[in-house]
């Protein structure tokens, strides 16, 4: 997805996941205007998003809150934006 000149990653999120935030789509800048940058940064956060998201989906079908996972915190949106870039 682009945005004047700098794309953006955009991926709906599964139901499970979107049913307890409130947005369904997980957007990202990939903070680059060149077209084949944005296609590799995304291919990269596409695979890291994937790898968590099945802990984060397996989490949540557990019956307690408590084994939910937490909110991302700062290494976790350190870990996209290093995958972005």
């Amino acid at each position: 997805m682009r945005r004047g000149r700098i794309f953006y990653f955009r991926k709906r999120l599964p139901k499970k996941l979107s049913n307890q935030v409130p947005n369904q789509f997980l957007c990202l800048s990939l903070r680059t205007d060149l077209p084949l940058d944005a296609v590799k940064r995304a291919a990269a956060l596409l695979t890291v998003l994937e790898q968590m998201e099945k802990t984060h989906v397996d989490a949540l079908t557990k019956d307690s809150p408590m084994h939910w996972p937490k909110k991302p915190g700062a290494s976790e949106r350190a870990q996209f934006r290093q995958v972005a870039t």
